[in-house]
């Protein structure tokens, strides 16, 4: 886990952002991923829901997570690939 300080538009510094390796990604987590995915994808490769999703998950071999999260471990980013 690494932490970062980035510097925000405003000039602002963001403090305590972590990088999470994980293989695996808890109910909250992957609620939050799908979240993320819906919001950056079109519509043809959304999800309706968080089962269809986990299967997606399911189906990819040796999958490493990277998540990015703030202070109160909301999920801000996910970088995902075996």
């Amino acid at each position: 886990m690494a932490s970062l300080t980035e510097q925000n538009s405003k000039g602002q510094m963001t403090e305590n952002l972590k990088i999470i390796k994980t293989t695996e990604l808890n109910e909250q987590a992957k609620q939050q991923v799908l979240e993320l995915w819906n919001n950056e994808y079109p519509e043809k490769l959304s999800y309706n829901s968080l089962i269809e999703f986990d299967y997606y998950l399911q189906n990819l071999n040796n999958l490493s997570h990277y998540l990015l999260t703030g202070i109160i471990d909301i999920i801000l980013g996910c970088v995902s690939f075996p």
